[in-house]
């Protein structure tokens, strides 16, 4: 207790202790404190200051200091003084925009951002982009899209969809900022794309979820599994992609050499398979489109035509039965007359919605089979699921697939 009272008080005079202990200026009293200065003076807003004050002040009537985050501040309960929202004058193009920062979440303008700080749905604001040209560089094809859509409003990013190969797949994504200009630019037509909604394409049902691939669970096919041909028919294989299913069926004895032939659309990734087929004397074509066999360099009428898994790369309904209706067309021109023609698709959502049998009746066939895909064997055998972008992935539902043949109807 003695050697506190020789330390000097830190307050000092405005010591308003009763029970200090240490050393206080001669003529201290806390009882007089509140002849000493506040060193707040009118500014002051604590109503139990014991300092002295300008006359006529009155703690209530004084405004707090300003807050030094200003309108950004958020804490709840601030005691200090904000400025009050000002009226900003937007103009009719931020009117429609809304603000991508406060969409992220952090937007450090507040009130006094010149967008609207609104939460938008996201699917309403995706645009999709069909009828790209697959040649094209992605990365010009981008660019000349933002240059068409800017226009209409902030647009977040854009998504040009390729394969393994850097090539466009012939659409693309456009995410807006906002839903309204998302609306602006869907309600001009451009003269060769197709532009439309995300969520108003085939694959997006009104009202529903969409189904998960692993969700649906695949229609189960009668009857025994087996391939369309036998090595006495004369066989035509479109769309083979890698060309395993042709050196499979070869391997397997059903696929002569004779006068039969496969082909796709591009040369394969890995060639292995067509210099084997080569090599064993069966005639191999690339470059070939399956929606226009008239106009291949293709000698006689075949048995069988087959296209296996067919695929535009697009996630639309439209575009696939488009390309079923093509090929179905197409291949009548390479067919005898009591010849058949044989479309292997898997039983699950989406391939189920484009309504193969239906695609046929369009074109003047009819059904006379249908019966289980035989991949065990095939994959067994060496025979490798290739998709249409080149892109690995894990395939599903592969033994549930489901071949369909047709005939003149």
């Amino acid at each position: 207790m003695s050697q506190a009272c020789k330390v000097q008080c830190r307050f000092g005079s405005a010591c308003a202790r009763l029970d200090c202990w240490f050393e206080h200026p001669l003529g201290h009293s806390p009882e007089g404190i509140d002849s000493i200065p506040c060193r707040f003076g009118a500014r002051c807003h604590r109503p139990d200051c014991r300092f002295s004050h300008p006359a006529e002040h009155d703690p209530s009537e004084v405004l707090p200091p300003d807050c030094r985050l200003g309108a950004a501040c958020c804490r709840v309960g601030c005691p200090f003084k904000h400025p009050a929202a000002p009226t900003v004058a937007r103009d009719a193009a931020s009117e429609k925009r809304i603000c991508v920062w406060f969409q992220k979440g952090h937007c450090r303008n507040g009130s006094q951002c010149m967008f609207q700080h609104v939460q938008q749905e996201r699917d309403a604001n995706v645009l999709v982009v069909r009828n790209l040209p697959k040649s094209e560089d992605p990365l010009l094809l981008e660019s000349e899209i933002l240059a068409y859509f800017k226009s209409f409003g902030y647009v977040s990013r854009i998504q040009a969809k390729t394969d393994l190969d850097n090539r466009c797949r012939g659409f693309a994504f456009v995410i807006f900022a906002d839903a309204c200009c998302a609306a602006d630019a869907l309600a001009c037509n451009h003269p060769h794309w197709d532009i439309r909604r995300k969520t108003e394409l085939p694959m997006y049902i009104e009202g529903t979820v969409k189904m998960s691939r692993k969700a649906a669970l695949p229609e189960r096919v009668q009857g025994e599994a087996r391939l369309p041909f036998v090595a006495a028919d004369r066989v035509l294989l479109v769309g083979e992609g890698d060309f395993s299913f042709a050196a499979t069926a070869l391997t397997l004895g059903f696929l002569g050499t004779a006068h039969c032939c496969a082909s796709s659309k591009e040369p394969p990734r890995d060639a292995k398979h067509l210099v084997q087929l080569a090599k064993d004397g069966l005639r191999c074509l690339t470059d070939i489109d399956a929606t226009r066999l008239a106009e291949a360099s293709l000698t006689g009428a075949f048995d069988v035509v087959v296209f296996n898994f067919p695929h535009t790369g697009e996630p639309n309904v439209e575009a696939n039965q488009a390309l079923l209706k093509g090929f179905l067309g197409s291949a009548t021109t390479s067919l005898r007359g009591d010849g058949r023609i044989a479309v292997t698709l898997k039983q699950t959502w989406p391939y189920t919605e484009w309504e193969l049998e239906a695609c046929g009746a369009s074109v003047g066939l009819r059904v006379v089979d249908a019966y289980p895909f035989p991949a065990q064997v095939l994959i067994e055998r060496g025979y490798t699921h290739t998709t249409t972008d080149n892109i690995p992935h894990k395939v599903e539902h592969l033994h549930s697939a489901r071949t369909v043949e047709f005939v003149r109807a």
